[in-house]
């Protein structure tokens, strides 16, 4: 009797075959799409060294792309990322000013705190209330670096 193959559900298909079906052609194909991570781990070992196509395997879901779409991609989440933290630490120093003024205008005037921490974010945020700080409030500078926030 005629012993019959295992079948693993594997099929053998060429490579530029495969990476057709997933990201269709240069011009009108797709940027990218996801893989499943054991066919992530074997185009990753596969195309370690084109030129062309890049396997992400740091995101949640791995990912084949075009290389150039991948590092357009890449240059746009890093300075997107840069501006997040230069946008945080503005407001960090921005906080750190406003509980400070507030300290002022609280022991100067008696209001309560939120009041105070109103008044504060509007004198901040006013091209010349600087001057009520400095001379009503006591207040000559405000912190400019995170270094400078305790």
């Amino acid at each position: 009797m005629k012993e019959q193959p295992v079948d693993d559900g594997n099929i053998t298909i060429p490579l530029k075959e495969l990476l057709w079906i997933i990201l269709g052609d240069e011009q009108s194909g797709s940027p990218c799409n996801p893989i499943p991570p054991k066919t992530s781990e074997i185009l990753a070992y596969k195309l370690r060294d084109s030129m062309v196509y890049k396997v992400d395997l740091e995101s949640n879901k791995p990912r084949l792309w075009w290389l150039r779409d991948f590092n357009s991609a890449k240059d746009i989440r890093e300075r997107q990322k840069a501006y997040s933290e230069a946008e945080r630490i503005k407001r960090w120093i921005l906080t750190a000013n406003i509980n400070m003024v507030a300290k002022y205008i609280v022991k100067k005037s008696g209001v309560s705190q939120n009041t105070a921490e109103s008044m504060a974010y509007s004198l901040i945020k006013n091209p010349n209330g600087m001057t009520v700080l400095r001379y009503f409030f006591g207040v000559n500078k405000l912190k400019e670096k995170v270094e400078e926030i305790e």
